[in-house]
């Protein structure tokens, strides 16, 4: 189960909100992408080993491993080169080939 502190009413009380998770019916855990990066930075602060930390958290660990590495593949900052294509004196078919720091080759010709 999740909890959320709400609003408290007086200045000497706060209440703590149950939020139920949402189970399909083949009885599997849905959580949102804020959840999983919740669960990762918590699984990272708890100073425990993954299985550990998915045992008391009732989370698969395939599931979380898959999370971390998502969630750490778009924390990567993206940069923007500016390309200026070379001029060239002569009507001649043209060709852009970019690659990529993870292989990929594009290619484009006209």
């Amino acid at each position: 189960m999740k909890y959320k502190e709400t609003e408290p009413r007086s200045s000497r009380f706060s209440f703590i909100e149950e939020i139920p998770l949402k189970v399909m019916s083949n009885g599997r855990v849905r959580r949102s992408s804020d959840e999983w990066r919740d669960l990762v930075s918590r699984c990272a602060a708890s100073g425990v080993g993954l299985r550990e930390f998915c045992r008391k958290e009732k989370v698969n660990l395939t599931s979380l491993q898959r999370w971390q590495k998502r969630l750490a593949q778009s924390k990567q900052p993206t940069e923007f080169i500016d390309v200026t294509p070379a001029v060239q004196d002569s009507v001649s078919p043209w060709a852009v080939e970019l690659e990529f720091s993870s292989g990929t080759i594009l290619r484009l010709r006209g």
